[in-house]
């Protein structure tokens, strides 16, 4: 949930603010709080896959030799590494 709303962090304090000023209705402050926490559900559950797909690849690919450097490519390709890469 922390991430969730270090990502919202704008709406997150504007509606703790109006909340705060709006005499002890929390209406608009459980309706962003519900609806960020399905979003950092979601959130989790996309990266719990990606965690879970990575680590079916190296269980199949366990008696697989790899070197460090072709270790740590496999990785960020796994990762869905997006930019250039070098020989370096």
């Amino acid at each position: 949930m922390s991430s969730q709303i270090k990502k919202e962090r704008k709406s997150y304090y504007k509606a703790l603010e109006i909340t705060q000023k709006s005499f002890l209705d929390i209406t608009l402050w459980l309706k962003w709080f519900l609806e960020n926490l399905i979003l950092a559900i979601e959130s989790s559950q996309e990266l719990l896959k990606s965690v879970l797909q990575k680590a079916e690849f190296w269980k199949k690919h366990q008696n697989t030799s790899s070197n460090k450097r072709q270790t740590k490519i496999l990785n960020k390709m796994l990762d869905n590494f997006k930019g250039n890469l070098t020989t370096g």
